[in-house]
């Protein structure tokens, strides 16, 4: 099986070296091939992740294919490597962390272990059942477990534990994903979201000393016990309360072993989940998390991908730029500002050179004289417009007299002027360092001081500025004067206005004279 896998992975490396030079080649930007990894690399491993046991360093190597796409560039016909711009823990990570949203084949193996899993259980016991479902339940069986659907609905994440081990040997790609089962399931039984959820036999929370074991099982359906939740008082709001559920008490007088042990598992379980008002609210509930993971509409391996960003996202907590812009003294809004600017990557309005460079902006990843003379590249570290302030970041886009900063007056005072009011005076906009640089939507007032399109037209042409100051400084040589400047800006609002229109995509009568108006300014 080890000799089929490798041969197997050694024949698509082929294609996706081709795949890899194509994706490389000039003008391929990062957001463009990050989709390509995403879409065209890993689906060729698909029929490998679905019949063969994948082996962590297939894995790696499989990641690494597709870093290899995205930090690599051609030149005369050779792949050389580019700068990173994304450091590799943060490429899973939401575009909101300053990430990519890549998917690790790790994660898109075991995507689809649990799709394996999931057909299984919705076909079981239905005509439906296939060959391959029912060797897969008779697997669960001679492994210890009950039938896949009872496991779902009643076991918690040690029981999946177990079933794992007695796999080991037998059955790599079942073993996995059972062993993957019982991960998601005691992350659900500590988290303070879905606590309430967790089943009662086999949860990560049993009391060491008295457990409830499998020899209770029939007694807990006899008092329809499924989840922990069901061990705690619930008033009559059908909010939990912090202590035992009195009513089961009364019921289980007969059974005083089991009460006891269940009065251990509730005090354990009280004592190490974060208790929060959401989760007692839910009240009693005989689902468990498994059962809805499970039952969800969709594939279980879309909702696992957003789920492992979302765990990244946590430990993140912040952009990285954003403290760094901190310890360098640089003006931060607060912290949901912050992760909302990086948005600006989701418009499919713009294209997506213009996105990168927002992206790379927010990143601190923009490369400027500053970066360059500290790599050592250049003698200099002084803007290339001005000659005399370092040019950073902030500088060139922002505050550079002889350039960026003009080129934002202007572009103020000619869309205030396109702003006329319903008695005639000119309406006003104003661009200030978080409308710039965190992508906040400036405020417009005039007759279009509500009109939903318009502000997002000013927004496109902010991000479309951005990019050309850019260009125009890695293009720049000798001074620029005035009528140059005003020249670039002429010609950013006429690209701005045949972009849209191309689009075709919100494109109102009312922004085609808004930009008409501002072409004519």
């Amino acid at each position: 099986m080890e000799d089929t896998a490798r041969l197997t992975m050694q024949k698509i490396d082929i294609k996706a070296t081709i795949k890899r030079k194509l994706a490389t080649a000039p003008p391929t930007d990062m957001l463009h091939r990050t989709t390509i990894i995403n879409i065209a690399l890993n689906t060729l491993y698909t029929h490998a992740y679905m019949a063969l046991p994948i082996s962590t360093r297939d894995n790696e190597h499989i990641a690494e294919e597709g870093l290899k796409m995205l930090w690599t560039r051609q030149k005369e016909g050779e792949t050389v490597r580019k700068r990173r711009l994304v450091s590799k823990k943060r490429i899973e990570a939401s575009y909101e962390m300053g990430g990519l949203q890549m998917v690790h084949p790790k994660t898109k193996i075991e995507g689809m272990q649990l799709n394996i899993l999931q057909k299984k259980y919705r076909e079981e016991g239905t005509e439906r059942e296939g060959l391959m479902n029912r060797i897969i339940g008779d697997m669960i069986e001679e492994a210890g477990g009950d039938s896949l659907r009872d496991m779902v609905e009643t076991q918690g994440s040690k029981t999946w534990g177990k079933i794992a081990e007695r796999m080991q040997g037998k059955s790599t790609i079942m073993q996995q994903a059972c062993s993957l089962v019982s991960k998601i399931a005691e992350q659900r039984e500590k988290e303070r979201e879905t606590w309430t959820y967790g089943p009662i036999l086999g949860n990560v929370m049993r009391d060491a000393l008295f457990p409830i074991t499998s020899r209770d099982r029939d007694k807990l359906r006899q008092y329809n016990l499924k989840t922990v939740s069901q061990l705690f008082e619930q008033n009559e709001r059908g909010q939990l309360e912090r202590r035992f559920n009195t009513q089961l008490e009364e019921e289980m007088r007969e059974d005083q072993y089991l009460l006891y042990k269940l009065k251990r598992m509730q005090k354990t379980v009280e004592q190490n989940v974060e208790w929060t008002e959401e989760a007692a609210m839910r009240g009693h509930t005989e689902i468990t998390g498994l059962k809805v993971m499970f039952e969800e509409s969709g594939k279980m391996s879309q909702r696992y991908n957003k789920e492992v960003r979302r765990r990244i996202d946590r430990e993140i907590g912040i952009p990285p730029s954003y403290r760094t812009r901190i310890r360098d003294g640089i003006n931060v809004p607060d912290r949901e500002t912050y992760r909302e600017s990086y948005k600006i990557v989701k418009d499919k309005n713009l294209p997506s050179k213009t996105k990168e460079i927002s992206f790379q902006i927010l990143n601190r990843t923009l490369w400027t004289r500053n970066k360059a003379f500290k790599a050592g590249i250049e003698e200099e570290d002084t803007c290339r417009f001005c000659g005399e302030e370092t040019e950073t970041i902030e500088h060139l886009i922002v505050n550079c007299d002889k350039y960026s900063y003009r080129q934002w007056k202007t572009l103020e005072e000619i869309i205030g002027q396109s702003l006329v009011g319903r008695t005639g005076e000119p309406g006003t906009v104003t661009f200030n360092y978080t409308n710039i640089i965190y992508n906040k939507r400036p405020k417009i007032t005039g007759t279009y001081e509500k009109d939903k399109n318009i502000g997002q037209t000013v927004q496109y042409i902010i991000q479309e500025l951005k990019r050309d100051i850019y260009f125009r400084a890695q293009n720049h040589t000798g001074e620029i004067n005035n009528f140059q400047r005003l020249a670039h800006m002429r010609t950013l609002i006429k690209k701005t206005k045949n972009f849209l229109e191309y689009r075709g995509e919100g494109w109102e009568k009312n922004v085609q004279d808004f930009l008409k108006t501002v072409g004519k300014k």
